[in-house]
């Protein structure tokens, strides 16, 4: 529930990982990161969970991001202000992410 009512602009990203030779163990910082999945949050469900938990089993290093996407046409981007609250509240929401996940 909470990741389905960050709405229809927050995704979550899947990648995997890989030193820079693309060979092996990733280093921090000379890594490079190849998407796997792109998944909306708005619709994430159970199913849509285990898939992703699966997905993290299955990939060797992988990487998870999650983003909020502003589409180039979007006003946000005309009004530095707005922007930066729009941020903000986008970080404040996905705090509650992080928490729900440390419990």
């Amino acid at each position: 529930m909470i990741l389905s009512g960050l709405g229809v602009d927050f995704w979550i990203v899947v990648n995997s990982r890989t030193n820079l030779a693309r060979t092996g163990r990733p280093m921090p910082g000379a890594d490079v990161w190849n998407e796997k999945a792109w998944l909306c949050l708005d619709s994430m469900t159970d199913e849509g969970l285990r898939a992703v938990a699966s997905l993290l089993i299955q990939i060797p290093y992988p990487g998870v991001i999650v983003e909020r996407k502003i589409s180039k046409g979007d006003i946000l981007l005309a009004n530095p202000d707005l922007l930066v609250k729009q941020c903000v509240e986008s970080l404040i929401e996905l705090h509650k992410v992080l928490v729900f996940l440390e419990r």
